[in-house]
């Protein structure tokens, strides 16, 4: 009996206490820096805090998270429906024309209708219209604390010459406010 209760009252305070991260606004000059700080040019982000909600809607903001896309533009859902950095490392490394994959709904196009790039070396539509995989990986300056945004770094790193990778910035910008005013 005291074994349930201990295992009772581990699982009420294991599930009721979590961890709050405070998001700090940076501005995307600021961004520029900690990526270039990381061997990252460039790389993209929600172009608006109403933005980001829809990408939220479609469960795309988690950091670290992945999304691939096929040669025709379709989300590539992972083998065990895990978007953890692991698996698309491994599926990049075994991927052929040739796999059969499990495609979702959502189109490329749809997905970047919500971002701004950094850069202007970022070109949407080339990226859109590209024949290969492409693959967006989240991270985020706060992440840095947690380590987590490695796993997209190590991606970018092992596959940017391979396929078309595109790292996706998840802080909060200061630059929204502006936006959003209007």
């Amino acid at each position: 009996m005291r074994k349930i209760l201990l295992l009772i009252a581990v699982v009420t305070c294991s599930c009721t206490i979590t961890r709050t991260i405070k998001l700090e606004k940076t501005s995307v000059a600021n961004l520029e820096s900690f990526y270039q700080n990381h061997g990252i040019v460039n790389f993209i982000y929600p172009k608006s805090l109403q933005a980001l909600v829809s990408l939220d809607s479609i469960d795309k903001t988690t950091v670290p998270q992945n999304t691939v896309f096929d040669e025709n533009g379709l989300e590539i859902l992972h083998f065990n429906e895990k978007l953890c950095a692991n698996h698309t490392l491994t599926f990049l490394k075994e991927y052929q024309k040739s796999m059969p994959l499990k495609l979702g709904k959502l189109s490329i196009n749809e997905y970047l209708k919500h971002f701004k790039a950094s850069d202007s070396s970022i070109n949407f539509a080339a990226i859109q219209n590209q024949k290969k995989i492409r693959i967006f990986v989240n991270s985020a300056s706060y992440a840095n604390k947690y380590g987590v945004n490695q796993e997209a770094f190590e991606i970018y790193n092992r596959f940017k010459d391979q396929y078309t990778v595109i790292v996706v910035n998840f802080d909060k910008l200061k630059e929204w406010e502006a936006t959003e005013t209007k």
